[in-house]
């Protein structure tokens, strides 16, 4: 998954919740020499649930479990970067992408840019308020998804 979200709840389309940027396709076009990602942002909270299990002898029992629910999501939006682009990422970032599994590379190399170039836009104020970026948020509110959290 190369995704970022929120470390703290934000306000998203009048809704609160943690907001997750997903990169859930990237395309690589080498006649033109740019890869073209296509960018999903959504909002999600962690609710209680009540579930009806059954115990040993088959009688119902029931339980709180933690489930993540998605209230809305955007359109989809496109970013296309340059191989010249990427590579100077890269060399910001300090991933070299021409050594070992290229794949997990190029995939860390869309995971640490994509939380890179969110947190420079909310530096350059993108919002049109300065230390604001997207969605009104701050740098240090953006974190990369850990695997465990995918869910």
């Amino acid at each position: 998954m190369i995704a970022i979200q929120t470390n703290k709840d934000v306000i998203f389309n009048s809704t609160r919740g943690i907001i997750k940027m997903e990169i859930d396709l990237c395309q690589n076009k080498p006649n033109q020499k740019i890869y073209e990602m296509r960018i999903i942002d959504s909002i999600s909270k962690v609710l209680d649930q009540e579930v009806t299990t059954k115990d040993e002898e088959g009688n119902d029992v029931k339980e709180t479990i933690q489930v993540r629910k998605t209230f809305d999501t955007k359109p989809p939006r496109f970013k296309t970067m340059t191989y010249k682009e990427l590579d100077a990422l890269a060399e910001i970032l300090n991933i070299d992408i021409t050594q070992g599994n290229f794949r997990e590379s190029i995939n860390e190399l869309f995971r640490r840019g994509l939380l890179a170039i969110t947190q420079k836009e909310c530096i350059d104020g993108i919002s049109g308020e300065v230390g604001r970026g997207l969605y009104f948020t701050e740098a240090q509110d953006w974190e990369i998804v850990k695997e465990e959290q995918q869910a």
